[in-house]
C-alpha cells in the first residue's frame, strides 16, 4: 500500500462520517486495510471524548499511557449530554473549549514533550471568541469614548444578606461583534466594535429584498429578548445575515458545533447559565408586582434548568456535596465531582446522571438550588411556593448566580493566561529558530 493512499485516506476520513467510514472498510480487503486503523483511532478518540463530556477526569486520565496520549489530540464527533453535536474535535480542545480547568490541570502533566507543538497548534486553532452579540442599554459610543471596557463588561450591585456584590458580566468578549441599541425615541440602532482598535463604528443596515427584511426583523427580535447589558454569541446563520446585511465579517475560529439544530463555531463554550439565572431572578422580582408567577416558574424549570446542563463542570460544582455556597466564595480548586441532589417532590436523593445520560427532566420539570445549603435541591419553582416564599428563596438564587459568576470567570481567566504563557513562549521559540538557522 503505498504513502499516497495512506494519505488520501487520512485527509479524506477528517469529512467522512463514522458510519461511512465503517461501511467503507466492508467494501473490499483493500479499503479494510485502508481504512480500518482510522476507524480504530476514532473509534479509541470518542472514547477520551466521552469522558470529557460526562466530566470524569479520573476515567480519562487512566486512559492515557505513552502509546495512547497522542490520542488526547486526534479528532472525532461526540455529543454531549445536553445533545450538543462537536465535530471534528479532539479531547484535549474539547476540554478547553469547555473551560474545565480542574480537569485540563489532570493531564497536562501526561503530555510528553514530543507532542507539545500538537498542543500549541489545537490551541491555536481555537484562539479566542466568546460572545460577538451585544445588547446595551446606555449609547455604546459614549460608553467607549468614557472607557472601552464598558463594551467588554458590565458591573452591577447585587445586596446580599446586607453586604454589598458587585458582579461583572461579560459584554463583547470575542475580537469584534455587533451591539444592539434602542435610544430614548425607540430607534433601534447597531454598532461595529472592535477590541483591538477600540472603536465602535454606527451601521446603517442595507436590505435589498423581502427575504433579508424578515430575516433582520428576527435578528432584531432575538436582540429584543435578551437583558440589558449582556452578550451571546452568533449563530452560522446569524454571522451569515451581518455580513450580507451589517456589511461585515465578525471575525471566528473555534470548533463547529450544533446545538437544539442550530450551528455555531466558536472557541469557548456560551455559559448560557448566567444569563439565564439573570432573567429568572428579574421576572421573578417582577412577578412580586404582576403576579405573573407562571411565567417565571416556567422560565426556572424550562431555561435554567436547560442551561444548568450544558456545562459539566459547572453543574458538578452546584452538585457538590458538603461545600455551599457562602461569602466568601471559596476558589476555583480541585473539587469533588458528583451529580447527587435532593428531590423534594420525591423526598429523596437521586442524581442528574445515569448511564451517561442526563436526567430528562433537569430542564422540563425543575431546575436545582444550591445557595447555602450543603447539598443541591431540585425544585419545579424557583420561588419554593408560588409568591409567599420568594423573598426567602431569592439568596439562594443569587448565590448560586455568584458562585457560577466566579467559577466562570476564574476558569476564562485561567485560559487567557495560559495562552498569553503559550503566546509568549511561541514568539521566543520562533525568534530562537530564526537565530538557529
Amino acid at each position: 500500500m503505498t504513502r499516497f493512499y495512506k494519505d488520501f485516506a487520512q485527509e479524506l476520513v477528517r469529512y467522512l462520517p463514522v458510519a461511512t467510514i465503517a461501511n467503507l472498510t466492508r467494501t473490499s480487503k483493500f479499503n479494510n486495510q485502508l481504512f480500518q486503523p482510522f476507524l480504530n483511532k476514532i473509534k479509541v478518540c470518542t472514547t477520551f471524548l466521552s469522558h470529557v463530556v460526562q466530566g470524569d477526569p479520573d476515567q480519562l486520565v487512566k486512559l492515557l499511557t505513552p502509546t495512547t496520549t497522542h490520542l488526547l489530540f486526534e479528532k472525532a464527533d461526540i455529543k454531549d449530554l445536553r445533545d450538543r453535536f462537536f465535530y471534528n474535535v479532539s479531547p484535549y480542545q474539547l476540554i478547553t473549549f469547555l473551560c474545565d480547568d480542574e480537569m485540563k490541570k489532570k493531564i497536562l502533566p501526561l503530555v510528553p514533550k514530543h507532542l507539545e507543538k500538537k498542543r500549541i497548534e489545537q490551541e491555536a486553532e481555537l484562539d479566542i471568541g466568546g460572545a460577538d452579540l451585544v445588547k446595551m442599554k446606555d449609547d455604546p459610543e459614549l460608553i467607549a469614548n468614557q472607557n472601552f471596557n464598558g463594551i467588554t463588561e458590565f458591573k452591577t450591585q447585587y445586596v446580599l444578606s446586607n453586604q454589598t456584590i458587585e458582579l461583572i458580566f461579560p459584554l463583547l468578549e470575542n475580537k469584534d461583534g455587533i451591539i444592539y441599541y434602542e435610544d430614548s425615541s425607540g430607534i433601534i440602532n447597531f454598532y461595529y466594535a472592535n477590541r483591538e482598535t477600540q472603536m465602535v463604528t454606527l451601521i446603517t443596515p442595507e436590505i435589498n429584498s423581502e427575504f433579508e427584511q424578515i430575516a433582520f426583523d428576527k435578528f432584531k427580535a432575538s436582540f429584543a429578548a435578551m437583558e440589558n447589558n449582556s452578550s451571546r454569541r452568533s449563530n452560522d446563520e446569524e454571522h451569515q445575515l451581518i455580513a450580507q446585511i451589517l456589511r461585515h465579517t465578525l471575525k471566528r475560529k473555534g470548533i463547529c458545533y450544533e446545538c437544539n439544530g442550530i450551528k455555531y463555531q466558536d472557541s469557548r463554550t456560551e455559559f448560557r447559565l448566567i444569563n439565564a439565572y439573570r432573567t429568572c431572578i428579574r421576572l421573578y422580582d417582577e412577578a412580586l408586582q404582576n403576579g405573573q408567577w407562571n411565567k417565571a416558574d416556567d422560565y426556572w424549570r424550562k431555561e435554567v434548568g436547560k442551561a444548568q446542563g450544558y456545562e459539566i463542570w459547572v453543574l458538578q460544582r452546584l452538585c457538590e456535596l458538603n461545600r455551599p455556597f457562602t461569602l466568601p466564595l471559596i476558589q476555583l480548586d480541585e473539587f469533588k465531582r458528583g451529580f447527587t441532589v435532593y428531590n423534594y417532590q420525591m423526598n429523596k436523593e437521586e442524581s442528574l446522571v445515569s448511564d451517561g445520560k442526563l436526567d430528562a427532566n433537569l430542564g422540563t420539570h425543575f431546575a436545582i438550588y444550591k445557595g447555602a445549603s450543603w447539598r443541591a435541591s431540585a425544585r419545579n419553582t424557583g420561588s419554593w411556593k408560588v409568591g409567599i416564599s420568594w423573598s426567602a428563596a431569592a439568596p439562594r438564587l443569587l448565590l448560586d448566580l455568584i458562585a457560577v459568576c466566579n467559577f466562570v470567570k476564574e476558569a476564562k481567566e485561567n485560559r487567557m493566561n495560559h495562552k498569553k504563557k503559550e503566546d509568549s513562549q511561541g514568539v521566543i521559540q520562533h525568534y530562537v529558530a530564526q537565530f538557529l538557522a
